[in-house]
């Protein structure tokens, strides 16, 4: 028996009630989304920092490149602090944040053991630091980050928020905000000008 009408197209893939699925349309960038991309590539942006919301602003010419490596360090002070206390990582956070997170070395655990230790000993770090080398980095870590976190809120509360929000969670800002977040960053240039404090 010969058959009637065209033959069956194969190829595509059918509905269960055979009806032909549509053709899937290709995936078209806009042109603002290739543009930025052509522009970050020239720019050489194939490192991670430049695509973070620090980076855009440092391209844009918002913030100068030494702001922009004071709020990265930030980001990575304020990532070994919370995996030392504990706090779980961040769900969207800078690259310079996750950076900081695996840095300090050590291993939980034996973190977990010199923080018991400390509470036992009635929160006397100094006489802990002296006899435990790893100690003597976490109290260093911990120290520098209240250092920072003092210095960034003596530029204000609201350079405070903006600079926490910017570097640590990645998240973008208004244009309005801008002189607020340069001033924070500027605190925390001077803080770490002033602690002598390099990376």
């Amino acid at each position: 028996m010969s058959q009637i009408g065209r033959s069956r197209d194969n190829t595509r893939d059918r509905y269960a009630c055979g009806k032909l699925k549509p053709k899937a349309k290709p995936e078209i960038a806009s042109p603002a989304v290739v543009q930025r991309i052509l522009d970050m590539a020239l720019r050489g942006a194939a490192d991670p920092a430049i695509g973070s919301v620090l980076g855009r602003l440092r391209l844009a010419d918002h913030i100068t490149t030494k702001q922009m490596s004071a709020g990265m360090r930030y980001a990575e002070m304020c990532a070994e602090h919370d995996r030392i206390k504990g706090i779980p990582r961040r769900t969207a956070a800078s690259p310079s944040y996750q950076a900081g997170v695996g840095r300090s070395g050590g291993n939980d655990a034996e973190d977990e053991a010199i923080v018991a230790a400390l509470l036992r000993n009635g929160g006397n770090v100094r006489e802990l630091a002296k006899s435990n080398a790893r100690m003597r980095v976490l109290v260093r870590i911990v120290v520098n980050h209240e250092a920072a976190q003092k210095a960034l809120l003596q530029a204000g509360e609201r350079a405070w928020r903006l600079v926490r929000s910017v570097a640590v969670y990645d998240e973008p800002i208004n244009a309005w905000d801008r002189p607020h977040l340069v001033r924070g960053l500027d605190a925390l240039l001077a803080h770490f000008d002033l602690t002598g404090f390099r990376k």
